[in-house]
């Protein structure tokens, strides 16, 4: 299990910003390969965005990790 976040700060206009947070989790398929099966969700927040357009973006996510 892993969780991370990231502000990423607009340095000429402040007070906008966009902030990434990741949650995941991984299982082990191969030993031998180092493969893992990782399942998660990822936030994404601009605090600065077009007029009908959401602040926030929710999203799944399902991938392979190779280990070397």
């Amino acid at each position: 299990l892993s969780f991370g976040t990231t502000l990423f700060p607009d340095l000429d206009d402040t007070g906008e910003y966009r902030w990434v947070t990741r949650a995941d989790w991984s299982t082990l398929l191969s030993e031998e390969m180092n493969l893992s099966l990782v399942i998660g969700i990822l936030n994404e927040y601009e605090s600065q965005v077009d007029p009908g357009t959401e602040h926030y973006d929710f999203r799944a996510i399902v991938g392979l990790s190779l280990e070397f």
